[in-house]
């Protein structure tokens, strides 16, 4: 086995051994009752929320649909993973030592099978949790169950579900990449060098550290006309000139029908973490613009979704324009949030 395998097999069990001191996976739940939302980690040997009521607090939305209440304790997979993680970083080592690359070949079958084994083991427990539900349940839909998404978001009644990989899911699937690139180099052809150059080991790190950066990434998520609801004012949005979308630091998008229930919504959710603030540009349907650098006409002969007849342009010479023909005012996002916060004192 070349030394460039080598190396990096040692980085794959570097990320392995990573995954005891980060969560595995997120799971959040959104609600009206918990505008903050309620953050639930699982980790290589226990699950844990953002404070010591968490759990509890999810216990209790579970109460009211019937499912099972989460007990950390009851899950034998969490006192057995620990030692299935640390067996695989002493086969990795053992590898190491041996430098055979049949035996790479074997490890990163096994690492695979036993990633493989875990995801069907917690779709298993979440497909068990939400269809395995109490008669006695204060709040009982036909034919209604309360699976959270094995990966993605899922909205639950009133609850939106999401469900991604968190630091050590990443940690995982970069380990076997590694192992994937280490294959690679061992069968490759020898050439007049047995190692790899300092510059093509860069190249390598690069593409790693890109993973790394990918995987938390945020982007906004295009906004379903027709079907998806405010998530503030809780109506249908329908109109492609006037949406709004609010994405947060963990990539959550918050979709909105008009400027001035993003305004709203901004000005009530004081701690959510908001890395995005996009408003649609009246003249390109369906085309977001940053909020801070749009401009917004008020004009009662330009109505809007939810009465602050503000309408969003990118382009300010644009407005202006229009500003004049409709007899309007130009704003900028500050103003907007004032405005809503008016709206809202009187609406008290």
């Amino acid at each position: 086995m070349k030394k460039t395998s080598t190396i990096l097999l040692l980085l794959s069990s570097a990320f392995l051994a990573a995954i005891f001191f980060v969560p595995l996976w997120h799971i959040r739940l959104e609600a009206p009752q918990y505008p903050g939302g309620l953050d639930m980690y699982i980790w290589i040997h226990q699950i844990t929320g953002t404070d010591e009521f968490t759990l509890q607090n999810i216990n209790i939305l579970n109460h009211y649909v019937g499912m099972e209440a989460i007990k950390p304790g009851s899950f034998v997979e969490l006192n057995i993973m620990p030692y299935v993680l640390m067996g695989l970083i002493l086969l990795s080592v053992g590898v190491l030592f041996w430098r055979n690359r049949k035996a790479l070949v074997a490890y990163t079958a096994l690492l695979i099978i036993a990633g493989t084994v875990g995801l069907a083991d917690f779709y298993y427990w979440i497909q068990e949790f939400g269809n395995n539900l109490s008669p006695l349940a204060p709040i009982k839909v036909p034919g209604m169950t309360y699976s959270p998404p094995f990966l993605g978001i899922k909205t639950l009644l009133n609850i939106t579900a999401s469900s991604f990989p968190d630091f050590g899911g990443y940690f995982f699937g970069i380990a076997v990449l590694l192992l994937f690139l280490a294959i690679y180099f061992a069968f490759k052809k020898e050439t007049k060098s047995e190692t790899l150059p300092l510059t093509s080991f860069g190249k390598i790190s690069a593409v790693t550290t890109s993973l790394l950066l990918f995987s938390c990434s945020v982007e906004p998520q295009p906004i379903a006309y027709g079907s998806d609801s405010c998530d503030h004012c809780r109506m249908t949005i329908s109109d492609n000139r006037y949406g709004a979308e609010l994405v947060t630091s963990k990539g959550k998008a918050f979709k909105f029908d008009s400027a001035e229930c993003l305004a709203a919504y901004v000005n009530e959710q004081k701690n959510t973490e908001a890395a995005l603030l996009l408003v649609t540009d009246y003249n390109r349907p369906g085309e977001f613009v940053n909020a801070a650098e749009a401009i917004f006409l008020q004009s009662e002969q330009q109505p809007s979704p939810m009465g602050l007849n503000l309408t969003a342009f990118a382009d300010q010479n644009t407005a202006a324009e229009i500003a004049r023909e409709k007899s309007g005012q130009l704003l900028h996002w500050a103003e907007v949030l004032q405005l809503a916060a008016g709206q809202a004192k009187q609406m008290m």
